[in-house]
């Protein structure tokens, strides 16, 4: 065994004893702070945010799979499959976590399938204005940008941007496919932007806003 293994953890062994109640108040404090935002977010009558409206979910059981489908009157309908989230001696709060995890990823999936359809609509004007091709449109997570343009040409906006006014998310996208004709931020950039999408700067503002307003 190389040198210096056994040392080191017997030092994280005696880190963790040590601070053993601190370590279990941290992780039952994470814990409480992730129920209570699965309650806040995805407990039926909560609402979903997707392109600037607010729709109250309905969480509905039957079927064999997990369905979602935006109904009349502004809801968001989950069908989650029947039983799920139950087991056997399975404790009444451990179903009701399961469920409300299930009801999250459903509502996401949708949520990243319609934004990829918006990207896929939106993308191919822009493209088409300013006579470039993109390698490759994505969707990405990045919690630093909204959207990116890679050197090679992949053009990602972020999938929660389906959230917010539909003319928002259609910024981002142009703002992404005016990088493959100009890379930086230059006076040129800006002027490029306004060529496939004349208002760039009230939605600019507007998205500014929103993001404001969400954090």
């Amino acid at each position: 065994m190389p040198q210096g293994i056994a040392p080191r953890g017997r030092l994280v062994r005696r880190f963790v004893e040590s601070h053993s109640e601190w370590l279990q108040t941290t992780v039952s404090e994470t814990e409480a702070r992730y129920q209570a935002e699965l309650d806040r977010r995805f407990r039926a009558g909560a609402e979903v945010e997707f392109q600037g409206r607010r729709l109250q979910l309905v969480i509905e059981s039957g079927g064999a799979r997990r369905r979602v489908r935006e109904g009349a009157e502004g809801t968001l309908i989950v069908q989650l499959p029947e039983g799920t989230g139950s087991g056997l001696d399975q404790p009444v709060r451990e179903v009701e976590r399961l469920r409300l995890e299930a009801t999250r990823e459903a509502v996401e999936a949708w949520l990243k399938r319609q934004a990829r359809l918006e990207l896929l609509r939106v993308a191919p004007i822009h493209l088409g204005r300013l006579g470039v091709e993109a390698k490759s449109l994505r969707l990405g997570n990045n919690r630093r940008a909204w959207g990116t343009c890679s050197g090679r040409g992949i053009v990602r906006v972020h999938w929660r941007l389906i959230e917010a006014a539909p003319e928002l998310m259609e910024y981002v996208v142009a703002h992404e496919v005016a990088h493959l004709v100009v890379p930086d931020h230059s006076p040129r950039f800006w002027e490029t932007l306004g060529r496939t999408l004349p208002d760039w700067r009230e939605r600019k503002l507007a998205l500014e806003r929103w993001e404001r307003a969400a954090e």
